[in-house]
Parts: C-alpha cells; sequence; structure tokens
C-alpha cells in the first residue's frame, strides 16, 4: 500500500512510497540472522543473572520502509538491527552495500535511544562465519556489540519510536479482533500513514495512529495526505499512555508498563 514521508506536517505526491519486494537472499539472511540471535536467547538464558525474559524480541515483522530489519531487547536497552552483506576492503575493515541504510539507522536510533547494530552476512566457502558469540557490529563504534554487555536495569523513558510502535500493535490487534484483514503497517518514524486494511466491504482504508503520552498530544489534518491517500477511507486511531499508578511518576519506563486507553478507530475521511 501507499505511505508518504511526512515532514513538518506535509507531503506531496512525490514523496509516495509504495512497498518493494524484498529478495529471495536477503529473506534467507535475515532469517538467517534472527534463528541465530533467538538462540543465543535461550543459550544466554541458562547463565547466571539472566532469565529468558530478559530477552524478547520487539519487532520481528518485516516492514517497508523501515530503518531497521528487526528489533529486540534485553533488559532495558532495545537492540535495532540491520542485515547487511558485508566485504573487505584493503585494509581489512569491513564494508557495506548500503551506507544510506546505515545512516538512517544511526539517525533514529540516536533519536530514540536505540543500539544501532549490523548483522554482517559472511560467508566463507559458501558458509555462514560469525563475529564473535553474537555477530552484531555496533554501528556508531564499528566494534563487537554483546547485548549482555550492554543491556542494563537502569531505568530509561520510552522513546517515540517505541510509543508508536506500541500504538500501532495495539490498533492492529483490534482491527484483527474485528475480522478486518490486514494490509500493511509501518512504524518508521515520519511515515504515514501507519496502517491500511481491507474493511466489511472489501474496501482498502488506512488508519493514521496517534500516540498520546504525557506532555504529548500529536495534532493530525488529513490535508496533509496527497490525493493517491485521499482516494480511500480514513481513519483515526488515539492510543493514549501514562504511568501506572503504582509507579506515581509522570514518566513511563522501559518493563514498567502503563495505563492504555484505545477507544476504537474512528472514521474522518470518507473517498469520494
Amino acid at each position: 500500500m501507499l505511505n508518504i514521508f511526512r515532514k513538518n506536517n506535509k507531503a506531496t505526491n512525490e514523496d509516495i512510497i509504495d512497498r518493494p519486494n524484498p529478495s529471495k537472499e536477503f529473506l534467507q539472511n535475515r532469517y538467517q540472522a534472527m534463528v541465530h540471535v533467538n538462540n543465543n536467547f535461550k543459550k544466554f538464558a541458562g547463565m547466571a543473572g539472566n532469565e529468558l525474559e530478559d530477552f524478547h524480541w520487539i519487532k520481528f515483522d518485516l516492514t517497508s520502509p523501515s530503518f531497521e530489519d528487526f528489533t529486540f531487547a534485553y533488559r532495558n536497552q532495545i537492540f535495532s538491527v540491520v542485515v547487511e552483506k558485508a566485504t573487505r576492503t584493503d585494509k581489512g575493515q569491513f564494508a557495506f552495500g548500503n551506507s544510506q541504510r546505515i545512516k538512517t539507522l544511526l539517525q533514529v536510533c540516536k533519536d530514540n535511544n536505540l543500539v544501532p547494530c549490523i548483522y554482517p552476512i559472511i560467508k566463507k566457502e559458501g558458509i555462514p562465519y560469525y563475529l564473535g558469540t553474537w555477530n552484531l557490529i555496533h554501528a556508531a563504534t564499528g566494534k563487537f556489540a554483546d547485548p549482555t554487555d550492554l543491556g542494563s536495569d537502569e531505568p530509561i523513558e520510552v522513546s517515540d519510536w517505541e510509543f508508536n510502535n506500541w500504538a500501532i500493535q495495539i490498533v492492529m490487534n483490534s482491527i484483527k479482533e474485528q475480522g478486518f484483514q490486514l494490509l500493511s503497517y509501518c512504524d518508521m518514524p515520519g511515515i504515514a500513514p501507519q496502517i491500511w486494511f481491507d474493511n466489511a466491504e472489501g474496501k482498502h482504508c488506512w488508519i493514521e495512529v496517534l500516540p498520546i503520552t504525557p506532555g504529548n498530544k500529536p495534532t493530525f489534518s488529513k490535508e496533509c495526505f496527497p490525493p493517491h491517500v485521499l482516494e480511500h477511507d480514513g481513519y483515526v486511531a488515539e492510543v493514549s499512555f501514562a504511568a501506572s499508578e503504582t509507579d506515581r511518576v509522570s514518566k513511563i519506563y522501559r518493563a514498567k508498563g502503563a495505563d492504555i486507553n484505545f477507544d476504537g478507530i474512528k472514521q474522518i475521511h470518507v473517498a469520494r
């Protein structure tokens, strides 16, 4: 489905993004990476000081456009990962083909207090070769990234991207429970609308998801969408988050939970 990059609440037809089909090779590499990471969850969960719940997936769906290919957490640190084929330079360093993807990863992770990681695909004579136990490279430092070293129990506030992803998941679960067919979703910052689905009549519809957090209530106007999007019925979904009453704080921290309010989607646009 169509999505647009929106900056300063404005968009043009040139901003329209459609979803490319990933290559078979990329899908295989991504699957290999996720299986490897998940096996490490189980391996390290059995070691002293770690529990299985310390490791968990934040996002394993493949969406496009996106700044990451999958995201997981260890304790209160969140690791966003891109899977990239690696080649060696003349100096023996690793180089990756898509520098723009790395640049986007670094920026979004910086803005949202996420750990930017690269999972390099390296093969010797057709056999996967791993760099260290996790095969993760910190995209900012170029050093090996070990989640068990970087993980923390220190209080870390939930970021805008996390709230957005959280709200999208809540809305998607709701429309599935109502029997509607989910077509696609996107949690990339600056992309709208985030969800497309088929209504009871089988018509394509979009949803703009608005996470409302302490001190921040986003505004929305359908006028920011180009005609291609407005050819379809549109809805808005407000999902509000508040710190749990037991915490007695205004900020919301990772792994602490939150009080959530969602009253369903509300139609704001009827296509003509």
